[in-house]
């Protein structure tokens, strides 16, 4: 689809969209922040995923928030707030859900995704059900808080993430969300998907810690770093970049 930049009567030098594209028959979706400056052409042009023969445009909905914009002097903000420290996000996938994301797996079907409700205007989270051989589960930062520590130093916001299912929690994670396309996410594996044909259910929680310091806290083990990776890409069809090679 084409976003026009701007209406005739607005001006501006940078704005970032958050923009939602879903499927009312599939159930995929996904979320994304994109930023346009003013020396770009007229209309940007943002290519979507393929969310399978199911979809049809009449079974298509988008929708475009803009979060951040830069007009004159002037910013405007969404006004979104921390009103804590620390989140927890949690989704639990079962029934119908389920049963799509095992028929992906089940046929080695890849390119599909699948997203939670929005936390606190903040995040989202995504699944993929079998991206070389592996459930990838991704992060999706939404806005920026109005009151986010250290505003005048990043351009963003540091975390740390622990990422928790049954029996299993990730190693810990420190990274930073902001408007980029490398960080405007983290993804990374979550099991095998394989692994996930024996369950009927699946249940993800997301502890996400703010980090109230300039600079990222160094990961103690850095032989576990292939765990922590980010493969989230922004500027990507559906949010990942591939590695080429088996993940485990």
């Amino acid at each position: 689809f084409g976003a026009t930049k701007a209406a005739a009567d607005i001006k501006f030098s940078v704005v970032v969209i958050c923009c939602c594209v879903s499927c009312t028959v599939s159930k995929q979706s996904y979320t994304f922040l994109r930023q346009i400056t003013a020396n770009h052409s007229k209309a940007e042009y943002i290519a979507l995923p393929d969310f399978g023969l199911e979809s049809t445009l009449s079974t298509l909905c988008c929708d475009l928030q803009i979060v951040n914009m830069l007009r004159k002097d002037v910013v405007y903000e969404f006004p979104s707030f921390f009103d804590r420290d620390a989140y927890l996000l949690e989704w639990r996938i079962d029934g119908d859900l389920m049963a799509r994301l095992k028929k992906f797996i089940t046929a080695g079907v890849t390119g599909n995704v699948f997203e939670s409700d929005v936390f606190y205007d903040l995040f989202k989270l995504r699944l993929y059900p079998y991206e070389e051989e592996c459930v990838i589960v991704a992060i999706q930062l939404l806005t920026l808080p109005l009151n986010r520590p250290n505003k005048k130093k990043l351009s963003g916001i540091n975390i740390a993430v622990r990422i928790y299912r049954e029996h299993h929690k990730s190693l810990p994670i420190n990274t930073c969300f902001d408007y980029s396309s490398e960080h405007s996410g983290h993804a990374t594996p979550l099991m095998r998907s394989a692994d996930l044909l024996e369950q009927d259910t699946l249940h993800l929680r997301v502890e996400i810690v703010i980090l109230d310091s300039v600079e990222l806290p160094n990961e103690d083990n850095q032989e576990e770093d292939q765990q922590r990776r980010n493969i989230h890409c922004g500027d990507s069809l559906n949010g990942i970049r591939y590695q080429g090679q088996q993940r485990r």
